[in-house]
C-alpha cells in the first residue's frame, strides 16, 4: 500500500470514528445537535486537511542537539518540523470561514482577528514565522496585541 492510500485510509478511518462520535453523543444529548454539528465540521475540516498541510524538515543543528541532550530533554522538543506556512494559512482561510458559523463568542473573536489582519496588525504568516519549540507563549502573546481571549 503506497503512503497516500496509507494515509487515505487513516484519514477515512478518523471520519468514522469522528462520525460514530458525533451520533453517540447526539443520541444521548438530542438537544446538543447545533454545537455539536459544529464542533464535527471543525475536526472534520481538520482530519481532511491533515495531507494537504506541507511539511519541510529541517535538520537539527549540533548545538541544538547538544542542548537537549544535556538538559534531557528529548529531541522532538528542539525540532522545527517546517510546517510550511502557505498550507497551514490555507488551512486557516477555510477554518476561518467555518468558524464564523459558530456561536456568537466565535464569531466576534474571528471578527477580531480578521479586523486586526485588515489593520495589518496580525497576519497569520508573521505569526507563524514567530513560531519556535520553545516559544509556548505566542498564543497568549497574539491574543494580548489583537485583543482577544486566548
Amino acid at each position: 500500500m503506497s503512503g497516500a492510500a496509507s494515509s487515505n485510509t487513516q484519514v477515512d478511518k478518523a471520519l468514522k470514528a469522528l462520525d460514530l462520535r458525533a451520533r453517540q453523543i447526539l443520541k444521548a444529548r438530542s438537544a446538543y445537535r447545533e454545537i455539536v454539528t459544529f464542533y464535527l465540521t471543525v475536526f472534520r475540516r481538520q482530519i481532511e486537511w491533515r495531507n494537504r498541510l506541507v511539511v519541510r524538515p529541517q535538520a537539527l543543528e549540533d548545538d541544538q542537539r547538544r542542548q537537549c541532550l544535556s538538559e534531557g530533554r528529548p529531541l522532538i522538543e528542539c525540532y522545527d518540523p517546517g510546517l510550511e506556512a502557505e498550507s497551514l494559512l490555507g488551512l486557516w482561510t477555510e477554518m476561518k470561514a467555518v468558524f464564523c458559523r459558530g456561536n456568537a463568542v466565535i464569531r466576534q473573536a474571528v471578527d477580531k482577528i480578521h479586523a486586526a489582519e485588515q489593520a495589518g496588525e496580525f497576519t497569520p504568516a508573521a505569526w507563524l514565522a514567530e513560531q519556535r519549540p520553545d516559544r509556548y507563549d505566542s498564543v497568549t502573546e497574539a491574543s494580548r496585541r489583537i485583543g482577544i481571549e486566548e
